[in-house]
């Protein structure tokens, strides 16, 4: 993962476009050798941001190495699009996000917010959601750093929103989908979002541009790598 995105850092030169492009397809290519192992997905994926939360970027797998990583090939492109989006913000988008892989599902946002879920064996889209941002507004930033996946230890394996996934957007809201089929989840704040502008209700810090929500109706701190 770190040579993807070292790779990714190199290319910039490429173009904004380009940029997109090649952090997308690098930094996935590394996590697609992982996760053709079955044992290698169980045992530890890219789960987070910064791989654990902790954030220590580090991968106990041992398959893409020293040795072979000059071998590995292009196995499949994927563009998000989002740089085609008609709106003034394009001159200040970036593609900052850092993709995580959950339950064999690979998880990334664009600069406008939008979460996708891709099948990391062939590249394609399982689902994507538009939390409907409005890209008429001026922000100081327009990016987001990923998204963090949080699993209910109360629900079943595979039932609605067992996995979460957690996007900060870039008008202040916190929104929780399901990790299966991409919808929100109905139980979260107010139909899947809460809104973080009402700062008496809701108590926000931040370390290193990873903003943690505290809310009483969530059931532990959920990190959230986002643009800010």
């Amino acid at each position: 993962m770190l040579y993807a995105l070292c790779v990714a850092r190199y290319r910039a030169g490429m173009g904004k476009f380009s940029r997109v492009a090649s952090f997308a397809l690098v930094s996935t290519l590394s996590i697609l050798l992982w996760a053709r192992s079955p044992k290698s997905e169980e045992q530890s994926g890219w789960p987070a941001y910064g791989s654990d939360p902790g954030g220590m970027r580090y991968s106990a797998e041992s398959q893409i190495n020293r040795a072979n990583v000059t071998n590995l090939k292009v196995a499949w492109t994927y563009r998000t699009g989002a740089m085609q989006t008609s709106t003034p913000l394009v001159r200040k988008a970036a593609f900052e996000a850092t993709p995580i892989l959950v339950d064999g599902k690979l998880f990334l946002s664009t600069p406008y917010n939008h979460v996708i879920a891709l099948d990391p064996q062939a590249g394609t889209r399982l689902w994507e959601y538009d939390p409907g941002v409005d890209l008429n507004r001026n922000y100081s930033e327009v990016s987001s750093r990923g998204v963090s996946a949080w699993h209910d230890s109360r629900a079943k394996h595979g039932t609605a929103c067992a996995l979460r996934i957690f996007i900060g957007t870039l008008d202040a809201r916190l929104i929780a989908l399901d990790g299966n089929t991409g919808k929100v989840c109905p139980d979260f704040g107010s139909n899947g979002a809460v809104d973080l502008n009402h700062a008496d209700r809701y108590a926000v810090s931040s370390h290193d541009k990873s903003p943690i929500c505290r809310h009483s109706g969530l059931q532990q701190e959920l990190q959230l790598h986002v643009g800010t």
